[in-house]
């Protein structure tokens, strides 16, 4: 299946830690099984309220 050149795209940003990534690989599939995925290392992540020290619930809560 192909876009066309003016079709609107959805584009999420995620950083994960390696142990999510299957996870979001299984949830990408069930919903789109077309959808395209690209994974890459950071080196660095900022951002207001981001941080890997402290536990939180699982990233992939669904409503």
């Amino acid at each position: 299946m192909r876009v066309k050149p003016n079709e609107p795209r959805h584009m999420i940003y995620l950083v994960l830690s390696p142990r999510e990534i299957p996870e979001l690989k299984k949830i990408v599939k069930q919903e789109d099984p077309q959808a395209f995925i690209i994974f890459f290392d950071v080196n660095e992540a900022l951002g207001e309220g981001f941080s890997y020290k402290t536990k939180s619930p699982s990233l992939f809560i669904r409503k």
